[in-house]
């Protein structure tokens, strides 16, 4: 991650302010979005080979943001503030993720006037979940 303003010119990884890594061979950073799934700035990182429930199940890393910026080098595993799997072998949960602005017209809101809500809903794949 790199905080702004990032610079101009050609940058290398390794001088990120932080490095989120994942399990060996999960595909972490496959996927991943940003949003305020809790109200104040969060990132979900998508991990579509994750094998910790079953192999290839996937897992879906949730970072909710916090009063100080996360840096250095950080094991998603121990940093996330929520992981979410699939159900069977092969899901490939986190393949794709993606964040989407949710309306007060969308919500449970009962004021009809349609303005953004304080969340937005977070967009979890899972292609080859059969269920």
């Amino acid at each position: 991650m790199f905080y702004g303003p990032v610079p101009e010119g050609t940058l290398n990884v390794s001088e990120a302010d932080a490095r989120l890594l994942g399990v060996a061979g999960d595909r972490a950073g496959f996927a991943v979005t940003a949003g305020e799934f809790d109200g104040d700035g969060d990132i979900a990182v998508g991990a579509p080979e994750n094998d910790s429930a079953a192999e290839d199940v996937g897992a879906v890393y949730l970072l909710l943001s916090n009063e100080t910026e996360r840096s250095g080098t950080a094991n998603l595993l121990a940093e996330a503030d929520a992981i979410l799997t699939g159900v069977g072998e092969g899901d490939m949960v986190g393949f794709p993720v993606a964040s989407l602005p949710v309306t007060e017209a969308d919500s449970d809101s009962d004021d009809g006037t349609g303005a953004a809500a304080d969340v937005d809903a977070l967009l979890v794949g899972a292609p080859r979940n059969d269920n």
